[in-house]
């Protein structure tokens, strides 16, 4: 008799660490998550402060933007309208064959971001508002060279998705607050 309640807790205790092992993977890229993220199961002593998170996510996207990395894009949430999706398909000029993002290699986005300076960090109602100050230089195709544009503030919309802090929202303090406005001025 106690051989078999042995033999039920070997088995017991195989299949726990079994089930136990396949949870901790990584996530596979699909078309519906084009970023393979790992995944594994955490205590909540493994979570940074959402603060952090949301500052470290604004970081990654402007040294990307330094750059000009057109992966910057992968930080941003999935469109959630017909002119978001849009707007992304043409940043990575999806509309044309066999050709390389708009997004920073087209004369409508050659700037280039040459500093960046952190400012507030407000907890917002679905997740966190950052501004940024941005200093941006673009190509002055007659003369021919990096002209300075000056300083400007735009404001990062982050939001917490499948455990992930993204990007939903990235534009002018001063101006229109869509999506990827951010890129257009």
């Amino acid at each position: 008799m106690n051989k078999v309640w042995v033999l039920i807790i070997v088995i017991l205790a195989f299949f726990v660490g079994y089930t136990t092992k396949s949870l901790i993977k990584t996530t596979e890229k699909t078309p519906n998550n084009p970023i393979a993220l790992p995944s594994k199961v955490v205590t909540p002593t493994d979570f940074p402060s959402s603060e952090e998170v949301a500052k470290s996510v604004v970081i990654k996207f402007e040294d990307l933007q330094k750059v000009r990395n057109s992966d910057i894009l992968k930080l941003f949430t999935p469109s959630s309208s017909n002119d978001e999706a849009d707007t992304y398909s043409f940043l990575l000029a999806l509309d044309l064959e066999n050709s390389s993002p708009r997004l920073f290699k087209t004369a409508g986005f050659g700037y280039k971001v040459t500093e960046y300076k952190l400012g507030s960090i407000l907890k917002a109602e679905r997740g966190f508002r950052v501004e940024v100050e941005e200093t941006r230089s673009s190509y002055d195709n007659m003369g021919g060279g990096w002209v300075d544009d000056g300083k400007k503030i735009y404001v990062f919309e982050l939001v917490q998705i499948g455990g992930n802090v993204m990007i939903d929202k990235y534009y002018p303090k001063k101006g229109n607050n869509g999506k990827y406005d951010g890129f257009y001025s």
